[in-house]
């Protein structure tokens, strides 16, 4: 069966094309550590100053590997529409170049940008 919503992919900041595509829209593009593992510290574009977004890409640069970025999806707020950012839970598959695989759960991320918990049974997971 096709999905009801497109999946939100998630690209690889090693990708040169890729990141240069997300540094252009940075209003609809959210950024995070690619491993689980590793603190999430994330970098909203449409949230976050020019400082905080160069700083944030000195970081890309020396270690493209650990990055990874996604749209942001709209989502209502009241009577208007705002842009939130949805977690996947990071699939990789480690080889020499890491690949991230396109998840089927999303979860609105917390928002101190803390990894969000797939065990959690509480109704805001939603398939993609």
């Amino acid at each position: 069966k096709s999905p009801v919503l497109p999946s939100v992919p998630t690209f690889d900041c090693s990708n040169e094309q890729h990141l240069a595509e997300a540094k252009a829209r940075m209003d609809r593009f959210y950024f995070r550590t690619g491993n689980s593992m590793d603190p999430l510290e994330p970098l909203s574009g449409e949230e976050s100053t020019p400082r905080e977004q160069a700083e944030y890409f000195r970081r890309i640069e020396n270690s493209p590997g650990r990055f990874v970025t996604r749209m942001t999806l709209p989502a209502a707020a009241g009577n208007s529409t705002t842009r939130a950012v949805y977690g996947l839970r990071t699939f990789c598959v480690g080889t020499t170049s890491r690949f991230v695989l396109r998840g089927g759960i999303v979860r609105e991320c917390h928002g101190d940008g803390s990894p969000v918990n797939a065990v959690y049974n509480d109704e805001t997971a939603s398939p993609v």
